[in-house]
């Protein structure tokens, strides 16, 4: 999936790129858009926007 990791942390415009099904879509954009990722910064240490690549893994349960 790609997303922008905003200044704040947070990811937003989460899109998921390939995929085995709609269910596990869903979980992986819910899962995402829970977490809270370290900004990426310039060359002068300011927080920036990126836009980033994510790859989700699902493990069945015994």
């Amino acid at each position: 999936m790609q997303v922008t990791v905003k200044t704040d942390g947070l990811a937003y415009d989460a899109a998921v790129l390939e995929s085995p099904g709609e269910a596990y879509s869903e979980r992986a954009l819910q899962a995402v858009k829970g977490w809270k990722f370290r900004p990426a910064h310039d060359k002068d240490g300011n927080p920036v926007s990126v836009r980033a690549s994510i790859e989700v893994r699902f493990r069945r349960l015994r």
